[in-house]
């Protein structure tokens, strides 16, 4: 499965014989991760009915090769009331995290972008519902898109990471009548009531291959295409009205 950007439709596509697809770089979690946690989910969250969402085993987060710190119970779904973990939904635009990890997660982000390598710095101007924004004049973009640190998702493994550059991280914001041309990290505060304390939006999971194996329960992916000069177009797509 896939999720054309906003500039090429913006919708979901699914791969006929996915085995074919998948590269030396596709990447998966751990096999029995998820069977414990559908578990868990099925249980406190869905009263047993059958469940469409997708949680993962996510361990922790890097920006720029640098550790998020992040408190680890939230990371983790408590099993008296099924609160924490991550998510997958392309139902969300943008990635929410629960608030004390994405004050730390930008807080993180900001100080690396300010760096000689980067060199950017974030504007006064409030751009809802984003926390951290650049003029797009200092914002050099390349093939992946905005050049800004890169954030890692660490799944249960160090080796196992899913990269999220700029082209996943960053949202343009542009409006002609308030003179306003930006870049946004596509990553908003989720508050602390929350259920689930990180959830991957539609925005990360544009332009990259995702494998959901029910049969091994197991998550693969591909990371961005576009680093690639790759798109979800240019697979094929099956036509389940058939």
């Amino acid at each position: 499965m896939a999720l054309l950007s906003s500039d090429r439709g913006g919708h979901i596509t699914h791969f006929q014989n996915p085995k074919k697809l998948i590269s030396q770089n596709f990447l998966f979690t751990h096999r029995s991760f998820r069977i414990q946690t559908v578990q868990v989910i099925l249980k406190l969250r869905m009263q047993n009915t059958p469940s469409n969402q997708y949680f993962i085993g996510l361990t922790s987060i890097k920006v720029n090769g640098k550790q998020v710190p992040i408190n680890g119970s939230l990371l983790t779904i408590n099993k008296e009331n099924g609160f924490g973990g991550t998510k997958i939904s392309s139902d969300v635009p943008y990635g929410v995290l629960e608030s004390s990890i994405y004050k730390a997660f930008t807080k993180l982000f900001v100080k690396e972008a300010s760096s000689s390598r980067f060199n950017l710095t974030t504007i006064s101007t409030l751009v809802k519902p984003y926390g951290v924004c650049y003029s797009a004049e200092r914002v050099t973009v390349a093939n992946g898109g905005p050049v800004v640190p890169t954030v890692d998702l660490v799944l249960h493994r160090d080796d196992v990471v899913w990269r999220v550059g700029g082209g996943n991280s960053m949202v343009r914001v542009t409006d002609k009548k308030k003179k306003l041309d930006v870049w946004c990290l596509g990553f908003v505060d989720g508050g602390v009531n929350n259920k689930t304390s990180i959830v991957i939006g539609g925005k990360q999971l544009e332009e990259n291959l995702v494998q959901f194996d029910l049969e091994n329960n197991r998550f693969g992916f591909s990371s961005s295409l576009a680093s690639r000069s790759l798109s979800c177009a240019d697979f094929k797509v099956v036509d389940f009205a058939k």
